[in-house]
C-alpha cells in the first residue's frame, strides 16, 4: 500500500498588532483544512502575532513600534495562543508547521521560530532560525545553538528550514542525511528566482518541498507551493492572492526519485 499524505500550504495575510484577529484566522484554516481530509497544514514564517516583514517606514511604524507591540503580545510557546492551536489540532487530528515571533523570558530576546505541533496536540519541533539578514537583524535574534536534524511527524520524515536557511549548505546537510520526506520552507522570499531555489532543494533532497511564502497585498506578493522530489511542480507558484494549496502526495515518490541517487549516501560517502 502507498504511503500517502494530504496537505495544505497557506498564503494568508496577518494582521499588524492584532494577535487575536490573526490567531482566529488561523484556528478557521485548520479547521477548514481538517474538513477537507488535509493531515498537515503549513503556514509562513513569523505568522503569529503577525508578519513583521510587512513592516513598512512608509506606512508610519517604527522599528521602535514594532518592538515594543511584540513586546506587548509577549507570545511564547507556553502562551494561551499557542495552547489554543495544540488544542485545535487535536480536536481536528491535524497537525501543522506555523512560524511565529517568539519572546524568550530566560533571556529577553524575540526569535524568528517554527513550531511543528502534531495532532495529537504536541509541540514535536520547535525551530529557532539561525541565518538573519537585513531587517530581520533588527527584530530577531539569532540563536547559535540551533540543532538542524529533522524528525518524524506520524512515520513521515520531515525537515525545516528558513528563509534564507536554506542557502546554509551546512543546515542543508543534516536534512539530506535524515533522508527526509517532506521538506518544509517558510519564508519571506517573492522573487521568482526564489522558484529556481526551491526546486533545486526538491532535486536535491529528493523530497517534497512545501514552500508558505509570506503575502501581505502591498510589499510580500506570495510566491507559494508545492514541488515534488522531481523538481516539477505538484501545485503551481500562486501570486498576489490568499491561498490555500492543497495536494495529495504518495510519499513513495521519494523513494523511487532517491533510486537515482541517495543524498543521505553521498554526503555520508564523503564524510
Amino acid at each position: 500500500m502507498s504511503k500517502t499524505i494530504k496537505v495544505a500550504v497557506v498564503q494568508a495575510k496577518t494582521f499588524y498588532n492584532d494577535l487575536d484577529k490573526t490567531l482566529s484566522k488561523a484556528l478557521n484554516i485548520i479547521e477548514k483544512c481538517a474538513s477537507n481530509g488535509v493531515e498537515l497544514v503549513v503556514f509562513s514564517q513569523s505568522f503569529l502575532p503577525y508578519n513583521p516583514n510587512n513592516l513598512s517606514f512608509e506606512n508610519n511604524h517604527s522599528i521602535q513600534d514594532l518592538k515594543e507591540a511584540f513586546y506587548r503580545l509577549n507570545l511564547s510557546v507556553d502562551d494561551q495562543s499557542i495552547a489554543l492551536l495544540k488544542e485545535k489540532c487535536a480536536s481536528c487530528n491535524v497537525s501543522i508547521s506555523i512560524g511565529i515571533s517568539e519572546y524568550c523570558y530566560g533571556d529577553d530576546q524575540i526569535y524568528n521560530t517554527n513550531i511543528m505541533i502534531d495532532n495529537k496536540g504536541e509541540i514535536v519541533s520547535k525551530h529557532r532560525l539561525n541565518t538573519l539578514i537585513g531587517i530581520e537583524k533588527l527584530l530577531w535574534q539569532s540563536d547559535k545553538d540551533i540543532d538542524f536534524k529533522p524528525f518524524h511527524l506520524n512515520n513521515v520524515k520531515i525537515g525545516s528550514l528558513t528563509n534564507f536557511e536554506n542557502y546554509n549548505p551546512y543546515a542543508r546537510s543534516h536534512l539530506l542525511v535524515g533522508n527526509i520526506e517532506l521538506y518544509i520552507v517558510p519564508n519571506s522570499i517573492t522573487h521568482e528566482y526564489w522558484q529556481d531555489s526551491l526546486r533545486h532543494l526538491a532535486i536535491e533532497s529528493k523530497a517534497f518541498v512545501l514552500a508558505s511564502s509570506l503575502y501581505d497585498g502591498d510589499y510580500y506578493q506570495g510566491g507559494s507551493c508545492i514541488i515534488g522530489p522531481s523538481g516539477k511542480y505538484i501545485v503551481d507558484t500562486t501570486y498576489n492572492k490568499e491561498a490555500i494549496l492543497i495536494a495529495q502526495l504518495n510519499l513513495d515518490t521519494c523513494k523511487m526519485e532517491k533510486m537515482e541517487y541517495s543524498p543521505a549516501k553521498l554526503i555520508k560517502d564523503i564524510k
